[in-house]
């Protein structure tokens, strides 16, 4: 008997079978008000009606955070139904109490921690539900520290300033690429496709035909914004806040534009040089 080779038959493949990589991927967030079935299912068909292909097979985070009716009396399975038969799947749960959590991982639905701070009502024509959120592991300490002093002193030889190069993409941006620009802007020098996806923590530009999706501050910047030399985009989005092509039809179509928050309102502009 050939030992070595026996050996060698028992030992384990070196090539693993997988890989563990982080992803940013947005989400759409849908805050329950009421567990009304009857309302939700109204309410899904309007919305569904106005942007079909939006919602095709989207994956949605359930929010219980605006909830404003005891969310004890909610049937987790049975929103999850209806939402599915929109095209809406649920996939996490955020905002829940501990009965509810039990329901949830039943169901095999994630758990998210909850947001910082309480979400505002949503709008006609600006909505709220895209949520794109990532826990920092080290955030600064005087957001954990209590003080008293409202006006504490910075010691100008020891602070820094920590420059966050811009991403600049000098080529198209095709259908189904997702191109993310961490803790910066993002330039694009070339056409965005149908399809393609531009996330950026601070603002976009697009020097060329936007017919994606461009989603600034997506970490919730609400003073960033969207530039883009003609605007045809599939969806836009500041801090969450977006419009869908349906609404963006009938906003400067294909003309430059930016694209920037004003009271929790996303507003869209054609881009002109300022007069001086």
């Amino acid at each position: 008997m050939n030992v070595n080779s026996n050996m060698a038959m028992d030992q384990p493949s070196q090539s693993p079978s997988f890989r563990l990589k982080g992803g940013l991927f947005p989400l759409t967030l849908l805050e329950l008000a009421s567990g009304d079935l009857q309302q939700l299912r109204e309410s899904l068909s309007v919305k569904v009606s106005e942007a079909p292909a939006f919602f095709e097979q989207a994956p949605a985070v359930l929010s219980l955070e605006t909830l404003e009716t005891d969310e004890t009396e909610l049937d987790l399975a049975a929103i999850q139904q209806l939402c599915q038969e929109f095209g809406v799947i649920i996939v996490a749960l955020r905002g829940a109490g501990e009965e509810l959590k039990a329901q949830a991982k039943s169901l095999n639905l994630a758990i998210m921690a909850n947001s910082r701070s309480k979400s505002v009502s949503q709008t006609d024509t600006v909505h709220k539900p895209v949520s794109i959120e990532e826990t920092p592991a080290a955030d600064s300490k005087s957001a954990s520290q209590g003080s008293t002093d409202t006006h504490p002193s910075v010691d100008s030889s020891t602070a820094e300033t920590v420059m966050v190069p811009t991403k600049v993409i000098t080529t198209p941006v095709r259908s189904g690429q997702q191109i993310y620009a961490a803790g910066g802007d993002l330039i694009v020098l070339a056409p965005v496709s149908a399809g393609a996806e531009l996330l950026a923590d601070g603002n976009i530009h697009v020097y060329g035909a936007m017919r994606g999706r461009a989603l600034a501050g997506v970490k919730g910047n609400t003073s960033a914004r969207v530039f883009c030399q003609s605007q045809e985009a599939e969806l836009i989005s500041i801090a969450g806040y977006f419009k869908l092509n349906e609404d963006l039809r009938n906003a400067h179509w294909k003309q430059s534009i930016q694209a920037f928050l004003t009271d929790e309102t996303l507003n869209i502009e054609p881009l002109k040089a300022s007069a001086r």
